[in-house]
C-alpha cells in the first residue's frame, strides 16, 4: 500500500531497510523519510510520523506499508510540531508486526 501526496511524489518510492530518517534536498523543500518496527494488536490503531526538521512544516507526505493485512485511517500534517502523521488500523484477529516507511516533504528555513 503506497500513498503519494503532492511534492512527494518526485521522490522515488521509499526505500524499505532504512535504520534512521533519511534527509535529501531537493529545490527548497527538505524530503525526510522514517523507517519504524510496529506491532499493531487485533482490532487495534497505532501512529506512525515524519519529523521535520525545527522551523519547517511538513507540507505533503506520504508512507510504504508492503502488507494488504494494515490500513491506514489517516495520513495528514500535523504542523503544530512539524510532523507527517499516519494511523495504522489492524482489523484481523491476530497482532501484526511490520516496517512503515513515513515521510514527509518539509518547508521552510533549513
Amino acid at each position: 500500500m503506497r500513498s503519494f501526496i503532492f511534492a512527494a511524489a518526485i521522490m522515488s518510492a521509499a526505500t524499505p531497510g532504512l535504520a534512521a530518517p533519511v534527509v535529501t534536498d531537493g529545490p527548497g523543500f527538505l524530503f525526510i523519510y522514517e523507517t519504524t518496527s510496529i506491532a499493531v494488536s487485533s482490532h487495534d490503531t497505532t501512529p506512525a510520523e515524519a519529523t521535520c526538521p525545527a522551523g519547517t512544516l511538513a507540507i505533503s507526505g506520504g508512507y510504504d506499508l508492503n502488507t494488504p493485512l494494515l490500513s491506514i485511517l489517516s495520513s495528514r500534517p500535523v504542523n503544530s510540531n512539524g510532523r507527517w502523521h499516519i494511523t495504522i488500523y489492524n482489523p484481523t484477529g491476530s497482532t501484526i508486526s511490520q516496517d512503515v516507511v513515513v515521510f514527509a516533504t518539509c518547508w521552510g528555513a533549513h
